[in-house]
């Protein structure tokens, strides 16, 4: 599946993952997973609170982080949401 058709995918879809201020709990994690297992594409809302983490830069910097720990493929961030996919 191309970027473009993922994009316009996940323009239509709610957020169904949000990470809060516990950050990559294993909890935000395992819900991650299930939703990519799932759906193959998951919208990530992200909470200021979760980008007060010192070892966090940004936000993307967390959306990459999400990528490598569920093997998926950042798709984009815009404002405080991501778009991940995995086949």
């Amino acid at each position: 599946m191309k970027k473009s058709e993922i994009k316009a995918k996940a323009q239509k879809m709610e957020p169904s993952v949000v990470v809060g201020k516990d950050g990559l709990s294993r909890g935000v994690m395992d819900t991650l997973d299930q939703q990519l297992k799932k759906s193959k594409i998951v919208k990530v809302r992200f909470h200021r609170s979760a980008l007060e983490d010192p070892k966090i830069s940004d936000r993307k910097a967390l959306a990459r982080l999400l990528a490598d720990r569920t093997g998926s493929e950042l798709i984009e961030v815009k404002g405080l949401t991501a778009v991940l996919y995995r086949q």
